[in-house]
């Protein structure tokens, strides 16, 4: 990245297209496609949930696959999953037609870019941060904010994710921190809020500049609690961004709030240049709350190091794939023995579907795994990894990233009843030969029939039940419209 702070130009034939991604973003509770049953019943309120005969994808290594079987909710927590349970008292839902798993994670989303859908599609990463840190960031404002998050939560929850990271760097007040927070808690989707930056190119041509102290303050007054949905992390600009002496500093704050931090690595040019791994194993900073995005020209040694210390890394195959910040780090992170965390990234060029983004890591790796069999003049007589393990990396290693795989990430007993039900793909004759392909290869946002956060319905028969969804396609079209002409046209 570099400090240029030129603000290219779009003019109105560029923007309205892109708005037309904004109608459909905000429109998520909109008409169903012409597959989806008729909603016949209302969304499910009691306490007790039972769901009866679903495909069960667990992903719980102790019993990962019930071909079909019941799932028992009690008071927001799974209480039990068995073959069939006896459960007298309890709401029923009928899913002999369904898929259930857990909730994906959406380990990186940049949320406040979501009234912008659709204008960042041939854009390079150099383009991306001039045009968006650059023109678009200054001009946020709270509300912008507000509803950016409203509805990329909701966009996300339709999609079948249950929690998202948000890493949200456009924090340009504490007013704009108050609002994204407000969206989250509204939304009904857990989320943990990373606390970053403001978004001006401005803050950032300081880098010994420290993390805004802002944070301590919305620790303590607003997300205090560490078992309510809605938690805190602090994003920091790291060793790519900052300096180490910055890095260190920001890491100690986040450590006496008692928070993780996540922050961008080794992409492109930069990380061969930067080395952010090795400072940050040299310095004795690594360790379980440490979340690395990216990551993708780190050396087989630094892999190594950021895995063996309990730290996580995070992959964004199609932006990385997009923007010319290097192939994926998935199979590195393999070899190194972890498992990579998934996120969508950036709202301006990529859909919500994690099943997009767990398809083209998985394919992308394979094809890599694959090549270098070809070219040693050996043809593959396997594959390297399984469709199951790749559904992994966007719920289990997502939880993990967070540090919530004790809550979330596999329908376990005791655990939140984060649950996803998907319609079984009409590739399968309604039959899933294999559900966790059928999920993986044939399932969008429009196969996602049902969602429960804490055991309560956010989608339902492929409509969103929260109310904050109305009306709020209108506001966020004005402010994606105006964001977009105040910072990328000519003036």
């Amino acid at each position: 990245m570099n400090n240029d702070r030129h603000l290219f130009s779009l003019n109105r034939r560029q923007i309205l297209p892109a708005l037309a991604g904004v109608a459909v973003l905000a429109g998520v509770q909109g008409a169903r496609s012409a597959d989806q049953p008729t909603q016949s019943r209302p969304a499910p309120t009691r306490d007790d949930i039972l769901i009866r005969g679903a495909s069960i994808l667990t992903m719980d290594p102790q019993n990962p696959i019930f071909e079909r079987g019941d799932i028992l909710i009690r008071s927001g927590r799974i209480a039990a999953v068995d073959h069939s349970i006896d459960a007298p008292d309890a709401e029923v839902i009928d899913a002999s037609d369904l898929i259930a798993l857990p909730g994906f994670v959406n380990a990186h989303i940049h949320l406040w870019q979501s009234a912008m859908a659709g204008i960042a599609g041939d854009w390079s990463l150099d383009q991306y941060v001039q045009r968006i840190l650059g023109g678009i960031g200054p001009h946020i404002s709270a509300e912008d904010l507000y509803l950016a998050n409203l509805a990329g939560c909701f966009e996300q929850v339709s999609a079948g994710t249950t929690t998202v990271f948000d890493y949200c760097h456009a924090i340009n007040t504490p007013a704009h921190a108050d609002r994204a927070v407000d969206a989250l808690l509204e939304s009904g989707v857990r989320s943990v809020f990373g606390y970053g930056p403001p978004g001006d190119w401005d803050w950032y041509a300081d880098p010994n500049r420290d993390h805004p102290e802002d944070a301590a303050r919305l620790r303590k007054e607003r997300l205090s609690s560490d078992s309510g949905l809605v938690r805190m992390a602090l994003a920091i600009r790291g060793p790519d961004e900052s300096t180490l002496p910055a890095t260190t500093r920001d890491i100690a704050m986040a450590r006496r709030l008692g928070v993780i931090v996540t922050m961008h690595t080794g992409w492109g040019t930069v990380g061969p240049k930067n080395k952010a791994a090795r400072q940050l194993a040299d310095a004795g900073l690594l360790g379980p709350d440490i979340n690395l995005v990216h990551a993708n020209s780190f050396t087989a040694s630094e892999y190594k190091a950021v895995v063996d210390s309990g730290a996580t890394i995070t992959v964004t195959p199609e932006v990385e794939m997009q923007m010319g910040m290097g192939f994926p780090a998935t199979g590195h992170v393999r070899l190194a023995g972890g498992r990579p965390a998934v996120g969508t990234d950036i709202p301006t060029n990529v859909g919500p579907d994690m099943t997009t983004q767990i398809r083209i890591a998985l394919q992308m790796q394979r094809a890599l795994d694959n090549d270098r069999l070809l070219r040693e003049g050996q043809d593959p007589k396997e594959l390297t990894i399984t469709v199951h393990e790749a559904l992994e990396w966007a719920t289990m290693a997502g939880a993990r990233a967070l540090g919530l795989d004790r809550e979330i990430g596999s329908i376990t007993k005791g655990k939140a009843a984060d649950i996803q039900l998907i319609r079984k793909s009409p590739r399968d004759l309604g039959q899933a030969q294999n559900p966790a392909e059928s999920v993986v290869f044939y399932s969008t946002a429009a196969q996602v029939e049902s969602v429960f956060v804490n055991g309560k319905a956010q989608k339902w028969q492929g409509r969103l039940v929260n109310s904050a969804a109305h009306g709020l396609r209108d506001r966020l079209l004005q402010s994606g419209q105006r964001l977009i002409e105040q910072g990328l046209e000519k003036k």
